[in-house]
């Protein structure tokens, strides 16, 4: 019994793609638990928490009509890229709160994918993978943000989906094929089309890319500009087919010419700019932006007139402390990887694509920067893997699993608060998603066991013939979203 539960290990340990299902399987069911304990006691219109917009995106992410998208000026194809999925969703589960709860687990559990993957191409030993893993799925961002409607975690999936891709096109030898370019476009238009901002990582990415590995690219301006411009057409034409589609909204680009041809004013995301410079706002932006992300400190329940929400008040002087100490880590590691002149490129991109978020988060929406943090959270513990890919010491992995697992306790114990201010606000449960548990449980089942299926059919198909890329993968898998988006759209147009 003992040899074969070694061999079971042996082979867990070994086979990539086990692993990759355990830690979706794994990451799912702790977001998914946590959605669940949260929405027990709240409606997916209660806008209450850390400034986020919950209905606004609940109504995004679910309904087709009878509401006003007036937010897709900043999220331009939103509706597009993520309804499609939340409808096949609903259409089984038929309720909405659950569908969102579970395309956030999702969200979620895609992200810890993602990231370990990235991290595996680094880092040799199993303890740091998964120790730097946990400082990324046990921060309280990700926690809240994978609990709540919001469009930021679906924003971070292609994000993390995008880096996986260019990490490996700026390590590996290989030269950009047409399908390179299919997968770029793809990840320009996901990127720009859920947050309008986010393009510009894709293209400080894309610069690097293109002049750090010279070549690897034939006529390499010429690409840049067609694929950059390609991005922009295909965004405008998916744009005016999604106005048909969810009749009445307002394309992205017309909110745009208004603030280009000089009505600034006009232009509502004037309001949430702040160019002042002050002690007082590095300061905030710092606890904004760093502290809360992975210790969410004490939170407290603010009320101004008929108006409440729940904000941070402090934070206890461990997490000052810890947070400060994983601070200093990530510093060595760029150190360490200047020095040794090894991943470099990987590195400077990464850095100056977390600098950016940084700078644009100090001046628009400087007061509520916790909101954006999943949008890079993540590209520091990437940037701690290539530091300590250096050095592969295990004791770095037990004192990042240390720091993992006071984060799990410290916000797990924010998190219960975070419930208690909710039941305290809105009194009794209202918008239990209790009575679909075990129909989410079992769909959720049955997808793992119709996806595991169809993954192992595919690889007996493949090894016959012969062995299969990830980027024949990756495009097989960006041409069955575009079909489901294809059919759901014009379902839509025909129908609603």
């Amino acid at each position: 019994m003992a040899k074969v539960t070694d061999n079971l290990k042996k082979q867990v340990l070994e086979n990539s793609q086990i692993k990759n299902w355990l830690i979706f399987m794994l990451g799912f069911t702790f977001f998914f638990c946590l959605g669940m304990s949260l929405s027990r006691h709240n409606t997916p219109s209660t806008n209450v928490y850390f400034g986020a917009d919950n209905a606004r995106a609940f109504s995004d992410i679910i309904n087709i009509s009878g509401v006003s998208h007036y937010r897709i000026k900043v999220h331009p194809l939103m509706l597009m890229l993520i309804q499609p999925i939340s409808l096949l969703l609903n259409g089984i589960i038929h309720h909405a709160a659950t569908t969102e709860l579970l395309l956030g687990s999702v969200a979620g559990a895609l992200n810890s994918v993602g990231l370990y993957r990235i991290f595996s191409r680094y880092l040799k030993s199993e303890l740091l993978r998964i120790s730097v893993l946990t400082i990324y799925v046990f921060n309280f961002s990700t926690m809240i943000f994978t609990s709540i409607p919001e469009t930021f975690i679906f924003a971070s999936v292609y994000l993390v989906m995008l880096w996986n891709y260019l990490l490996e096109k700026l390590t590996s030898k290989s030269t950009l094929e047409i399908s390179d370019y299919v997968i770029l476009t793809f990840f320009g238009v996901a990127s720009f089309g859920v947050t309008l901002t986010n393009y510009v990582s894709y293209f400080i990415g894309l610069i690097f890319l293109f002049v750090g590995c010279p070549d690897k690219i034939r006529n390499k301006m010429f690409a840049f500009f067609a694929l950059n411009i390609g991005n922009g057409m295909v965004i405008l034409f998916l744009s005016k087919i999604q106005q048909l589609a969810w009749k009445g909204d307002t394309p992205f680009f017309l909110s745009t010419l208004t603030f280009l041809h000089g009505s600034v004013y006009s232009y509502e995301e004037t309001q949430y700019m702040d160019f002042s410079i002050s002690v007082e706002k590095f300061g905030n932006e710092f606890l904004q932006t760093w502290i809360y992300p992975f210790f969410g400190g004490n939170i407290e329940l603010y009320k101004n007139g008929d108006y409440a929400w729940i904000g941070f008040s402090s934070i206890p002087i461990y997490a000052w402390i810890i947070c400060v100490l994983l601070l200093i880590m990530i510093g060595l590691a760029v150190a360490v990887t200047y020095y040794s002149k090894n991943h470099r490129l990987e590195l400077s991109v990464l850095l100056l694509v977390w600098l950016f978020n940084l700078c644009l988060h100090y001046v628009y929406g400087s007061g509520e920067a916790f909101m954006y943090t999943p949008h890079y959270i993540f590209i520091p513990c990437i940037v701690l893997a290539i530091g300590i890919s250096h050095v592969e010491n295990k004791a770095i992995g037990v004192v990042l699993l240390l720091i993992g697992a006071l984060e799990f306790v410290f916000n797990l114990g924010t998190f219960r608060k975070l419930i208690m201010l909710t039941v305290n606000m809105l009194g009794t449960t209202v918008y239990s998603v209790r009575s679909v548990f075990i129909k989410s449980t079992l769909l959720g089942i049955f997808i793992f066991v119709l996806g595991f299926i169809w993954y192992n059919c595919i690889n007996r198909i493949v090894k016959v013939r012969e062995e299969i890329s990830n980027q024949r993968k990756g495009l097989v898998a960006i041409f069955a979203y575009g079909t489901l988006i294809a059919i759901s759209t014009f379902w839509i147009y025909f129908n609603c």
